[in-house]
């Protein structure tokens, strides 16, 4: 795993090209699931699969940010229904 040391941004991420595009964010909830899609220019350029509420409260913070969500998100622990159960 690499520090944030040796980071960096690649040429699309730069200050200045972001000025000059558009991007928008699309947050979708059908049930207990949120979607994410970023479209640039008015063209979808990333779907990203479907979320639960808790991994959707994270990407949207990410977002909000100014990071692009994480692929995948990982349990810390086991759920404490799992814990009750054995």
């Amino acid at each position: 795993m690499s520090d944030m040391s040796d980071y960096r941004p690649r040429r699309e991420m730069m200050e200045e090209d972001l000025n000059r595009r558009s991007e928008t964010w699309e947050i979708r909830f059908e049930g207990e699931k949120v979607h994410f899609s970023r479209w640039i220019d008015g063209k979808p350029d990333e779907l990203y699969a479907p979320l639960t509420l808790a991994q959707g409260a994270v990407a949207a913070t990410m977002i909000f940010n100014g990071f692009q969500p994480q692929r995948r998100l990982k349990s810390l622990d086991i759920p404490v229904e799992q814990n009750e159960s054995e």
